[in-house]
């Protein structure tokens, strides 16, 4: 038996980045991953997404609250952390346009770590997954995003361009409700973005006790303009399926905070379902939704973040942003079980983050009004995930079972 595992978005916004930076000007993301190193040991295969390009410092390190770029010494901490295989198909894969996108596969091969869902040419994308054998097993793992963030970066791909990107939808279609006026919003946005920045607006609100932000389902669904996407995802499952006894599929999906899967998660998540995968492990949202077994078939709808800074000002905090899932998945020619550890972020006082097993960092806590408050809040991740409601006292566990 072999056990894959995988985790949601690994970020690093400008709290992280700031703390990372040693005095010599190098960077030092070690304490990241240091707690979840035991855990992923355990695995015989470790997956995550790479929510930021490796762009270089010439392209700017991150300095804006969406638009990222990390410099190359997070991609070591992640192969020291044991990082198999990287998803590089979300929506900030293009916030340093196509020059990022193609440093950053550039910069996780130097490091000697896997990766599937962008491509440094379009030639490069023979095909659309990932294949690997382990255990004897074959394995394809396949990741699409639902977009590129063009409503920010406004950055154009041609049509030969595009395939460098495994995309779900249109990259300049909203899957919030919209359809982006690149004309009105490049010139009306980056005219007012020159003297308020978004961190500056969102801070300006928090004082004024106004909404600074609200959840968001993906709601928007245009069938047809989909359907061009759905049907290279079709043909990508199909090869898959010629060459792996197990189809993983990992898609970068969802709306923002959202506790219930929009209309467009659902749609995806039926589609492919009737390709004959074997799981569906989603991220996205930065919060945990539910998880259930469809026919069989392991279904995430998302797994959260596996790092975000608690402090970033544009967060949340009701559905728990600072808990992910490292999911796993049994393996026996094919999938026999899945199981769920919980993962907690925990951010110090100098930003510094680390990320724990929530039964790991619980043996640290010392003081009881901390245990309590900790169980209640993996109660409620227990049941967003599950469905079931906890009657009895909630027991903190290494695992649970889906």
């Amino acid at each position: 038996m072999i056990k894959l595992t995988f985790v949601g978005d690994i970020m690093c916004e400008k709290p992280l980045l700031k703390a990372a930076k040693q005095k010599g000007g190098d960077y030092d993301f070690s304490s990241l991953f240091c707690n979840t190193k035991s855990l992923f040991s355990e695995s015989d295969y470790l997956i995550g997404n790479l929510e930021t390009p490796l762009a270089g410092k010439a392209e700017r390190y991150t300095n804006a609250l969406y638009s990222f770029n990390t410099p190359d010494e997070f991609a070591s901490a992640l192969k020291e952390a044991g990082f198999s295989l990287i998803a590089t198909a979300n929506n900030h894969c293009l916030d340093r346009g196509l020059t990022g996108l193609k440093r950053t596969n550039e910069i996780l091969d130097a490091n000697g770590i896997q990766h599937t869902g962008t491509w440094i040419t379009p030639k490069a994308r023979k095909e659309g997954c990932y294949f690997t054998t382990n255990g004897g097993i074959n394995i394809a793992i396949i990741t699409y995003t639902y977009g590129t963030n063009y409503a920010v970066n406004h950055f154009n791909l041609s049509e030969e361009e595009e395939v460098m990107v495994n995309l779900l939808h249109p990259y300049h279609e909203l899957v919030y409700g919209a359809k982006v006026e690149e004309n009105k919003i490049s010139s009306l946005k980056r005219t007012f973005g020159r003297f308020v920045s978004e961190e500056k607006k969102i801070r300006l609100k928090k004082v004024l006790h106004r909404r600074y932000n609200t959840p968001r389902e993906d709601n928007y669904l245009n069938e047809k303009t989909v359907r061009p996407y759905i049907e290279k995802l079709k043909k990508d499952i199909a090869l898959a399926k010629t060459k792996a006894d197990i189809i993983i599929f990992y898609p970068h999906i969802g709306g923002q905070f959202n506790i219930k899967p929009g209309k467009f998660t659902e749609y995806i998540f039926n589609e492919v379902l009737k390709m004959g995968v074997d799981a569906i492990i989603g991220s996205h949202p930065h919060i945990v939704q539910k998880a259930r077994i469809i026919s069989g078939v392991p279904c995430y709808y998302s797994i959260g973040n596996y790092s975000i800074s608690p402090s970033s000002v544009y967060l949340l905090h009701e559905h728990l942003p600072e808990y992910g899932l490292a999911v796993h998945l049994y393996i026996e020619k094919k999938i026999v079980s899945s199981s769920f550890s919980v993962l907690k972020m925990v951010e110090e006082k100098n930003k510094v983050l680390t990320v724990y097993p929530v039964d790991e960092y619980a043996a640290l806590l010392q003081d009881a009004t901390d245990l309590e408050k900790l169980k209640r809040e993996m109660m409620q991740i227990y049941t967003t995930v599950s469905g079931k409601v906890i009657h009895n006292e909630f027991v903190l566990q290494k695992e649970y079972i889906l």
